[in-house]
């Protein structure tokens, strides 16, 4: 079907290549014809046979004979797909599913299981989760009539926002509130969904509608219509012809779940910054090296950013101040950095650009906890709710907190205690010769023990570095602004579980620790981030809904290709559950579902990351530029690919 699809949409390409015209009349006779699974098989593996490239007739452009290249390739590249999914005749299939089918079923039963445990845990806790409102919401409304027919008179209308990221469950609210009445009014962009991680489903939920619906005209139904609102008015208009160029090339319905043309197409509707900064308004960095490690390639792309900065902040770049309508100086915070993810890569662009002296703040990830002023405050927390905890005690000790030297610390461990906490309290205790900073140490571990005991986690907290004048220190360190916005945010995230189940100090902790391996720092959390003078990195799902004069688009190479694949078990929610299956001999065999989630699971991955893409460039108001790091063969792949040097 691709071959036909791809001819379809270029007919010129059918009357050029025909040395390709047996290979299509191929494809034709077994499309038209009616076959089953080991019919499929023989034509694949048997009777299929491509004809060799060679260049073309004598008369043809070499534009010509490099797009029949191309055809040739692409006809080989379907044949090898399709030999991949029906790899085996149908009975060989039909054994290697039979044998998955009875793993699922076990799986399927286990998971059923520990669904009703954690249910009754829930309940002896008298805790929901968010899940549970939602479902518990759909199960009232859908089974009480009458309830839902009096929730339903409590509105006149309902307004759903990124109606792009709207999930299965959250559709089934809106239609049982609803009611089949015509008040449900939506506001989204296909081309900006990109929360898949939480089972949003736009090609079947927004899509549909999008396709479906007509376009709104005097005097059309009340039901079932829509307006286009293609008018962006963040981005100047150099800013949107770059996004309208590459990606009229990028998205289609195939690939991005929407042809970009039409009304999806950007239209400029303000112009400020247009005449004032004369551009370019969009640059793209290609580095090009040796296969290095991946944090040498982000190394030389910092160094490349840090330039950048150094020389638009050199310049007196002016960008719009929309708060006065007026051109201004640039600051560090109107400069954003966006990276795909963050965990082990936004600190090596944070610490090159201090190290040239450019301010940068890190949202979230681990660079954020395990900032210096923070790591101090979570390392005395620990040690408050445990303090047999010896690498978090000696950090304590060791910082202007106590101000233990390494003398005194050596001491304390020359005493051979089982944790370095006894060697602290014998110290303090001793008559004979009174270890002055192991007592005070002692006594304001004793007091903050028996407060954190009884107070909330914020309050406790605020009043901690309150008394221990410790924002008075952190207002004295470098880049001392990002310091202080680190631990208002660090309060925040207390604040935040003081009103959930993780409270009480101990939780709290666990829950940092959640966010850490998860690295999962909310957006919401950080909004005193904005007002730092400082260049900002975050990544591209942080930075969604925001705006800035500046953008940097980094590590725009990085793969994108999930786990879910190559794993030995995954989930769909259409194909159901997929087991790679292994027989007596251990040999590991692929049912051809999975092979078909692998297609699907492909296919919809790239659509995604084809609209992160998209949301990341669309964040920049003035300019854009884009920074990656090619390896030499993967140059020349992109050369012969796009025809450009």
């Amino acid at each position: 079907c691709s071959i036909i699809d791809y001819l379809s949409g270029e007919p010129e390409l059918a009357k050029l290549y025909e040395n390709h015209s047996a290979d299509i009349a191929q494809f034709d006779a077994f499309l038209s014809a009616p076959a089953d699974w080991d019919a499929c098989y023989d034509f694949i593996h048997n009777k299929l046979s491509l004809s060799t490239f060679k260049g073309g007739k004598q008369g043809y452009t070499s534009e010509a004979k490099e797009n029949a290249k191309r055809l040739n390739g692409v006809m080989k590249g379907v044949k090898e797909e399709a030999e991949a999914l029906i790899s085996v005749p149908y009975a060989e299939a039909f054994d290697r599913t039979e044998c998955m089918a009875k793993y699922a079923i076990i799986i399927s039963e286990a998971a059923k299981r520990m669904l009703l445990t954690f249910r009754q845990k829930k309940a002896d806790k008298n805790v929901l989760d968010y899940d549970d409102l939602e479902h518990f919401t759909i199960k009232l409304l859908s089974e009480h009539e009458d309830v839902a027919e009096e929730v339903s008179k409590l509105y006149d209308e309902i307004y759903v926002d990124e109606y792009q990221d709207t999930n299965d469950t959250q559709e089934e609210i809106i239609r049982l509130v609803s009611r089949g009445r015509a008040n449900v009014f939506m506001v989204g962009d296909m081309k900006q969904s990109i929360y898949s991680f939480r089972h949003t489903d736009p090609e079947r939920l927004f899509a549909v509608k999008s396709e479906s619906y007509a376009e709104y005209s005097p005097g059309c139904p009340e039901k079932n219509v829509k307006i286009a609102l293609s008018k962006n008015f963040r981005s100047n208009p150099g800013i949107i012809d770059t996004v309208n160029t590459l990606f009229k090339s990028l998205m289609k319905k195939r690939f991005g779940g929407v042809d970009y043309s039409g009304t999806e197409v950007l239209q400029s509707g303000g112009t400020y910054g247009s005449t004032e900064y004369k551009g370019p308004f969009a640059i793209l960095h290609t580095i090009v090296s040796e296969k290095a490690p991946s944090d040498q390639k982000r190394d030389a792309e910092a160094v490349v950013l840090a330039r950048r900065i150094k020389a638009i902040m050199e310049e007196g770049t002016l960008v719009f101040d929309k708060g006065t309508g007026k051109m201004r100086p640039i600051r560090y915070s109107d400069i954003a950095v966006l990276i795909r993810k963050a965990k082990g890569v936004s600190e090596i662009y944070k610490n090159v650009l201090e190290l040239s002296g450019i301010p940068a703040f890190s949202d979230g990830g681990y660079g954020f906890f395990n900032s210096k002023e923070l790591s101090v405050l979570i390392s005395l927390l620990k040690v408050i709710d445990n303090p047999l905890q010896d690498v978090d005690l000696i950090a304590v000790l060791r910082s202007p907190l106590f101000n233990f030297d390494e003398n005194h610390l050596a001491h304390l461990a020359l005493m051979n205690k089982p944790y370095f906490f006894d060697a602290v309290k014998e110290s303090a205790s001793n008559e004979e010769e009174p270890d002055k900073k192991s007592r005070r140490f002692m006594a304001k571990l004793n007091k903050w023990r028996e407060e954190a005991s009884f107070s909330g986690v914020y309050d406790f907290i605020s009043r901690l570095i309150e008394e221990e004048g410790y924002m008075s220190y952190v207002s004295s360190m470098p880049d001392s602004e990002i310091a202080v916005a680190n631990i208002n945010i660090f309060l925040n995230y207390a604040k935040k579980a003081d009103s959930s189940s993780y409270k009480g100090l101990f939780n709290f902790l666990k829950y940092i620790d959640d966010l850490l391996n998860k690295d999962m720092a909310d957006k919401n959390d950080d909004a005193s981030a904005s007002d730092i003078n400082a260049v900002r990195i975050m990544t591209i799902h942080k930075s969604k809904g925001l705006e800035f004069p500046f953008v940097f688009l980094c590590a725009a190479d990085s793969s994108f290709y999930g786990k879910e694949t190559s794993a030995n078990i995954a989930f769909d929610k259409d194909l159901g559950i997929l087991i790679k299956t292994f027989y007596p001999e251990r040999e590991k065999l692929t049912s051809p579902a999975f092979l078909l989630f692998k297609e699907k699971h492909l296919s919809s991955q790239v659509s995604e990351e084809m609209r992160i893409l998209y949301v990341a460039l669309t964040r920049a108001r003035e300019h854009l530029e884009i920074i990656e790091t090619f390896f030499e063969t993967q140059k020349r792949k992109a050369e012969e690919y796009l025809h450009m040097p």
